[in-house]
């Protein structure tokens, strides 16, 4: 495994959010994105990360960009403790 190195600028050194994940249309459904997450899920482990969040578009947005995330947009958040 490759050495987890700490980010400079973190707020909190215990909490992390993935802030961006992505599976090619013709390769999901296959399990690649759950193995992407599972692999982000053991280095932030590793690098002391207790807490995990993800927050994504909800499907009645009709998927736009992330960019501008505007107050009102439909979103679901997942949080996942990483606590031993």
């Amino acid at each position: 495994m490759p050495r987890v190195l700490p980010w400079p600028n973190a707020r909190y050194r215990t909490a992390a959010e993935i802030i961006y994940a992505a599976v090619l249309p013709g390769r999901r459904n296959t399990a690649i994105g759950t193995a992407l997450v599972e692999t982000c899920l053991v280095y932030l482990r590793a690098a002391g990360v207790r807490m995990v969040e993800v927050k994504t578009l909800d499907a009645t947005s009709g998927y736009e960009p992330y960019i501008d995330w505007e107050p009102g947009k439909p979103c679901a958040m997942y949080v996942r403790s990483l606590a031993p």
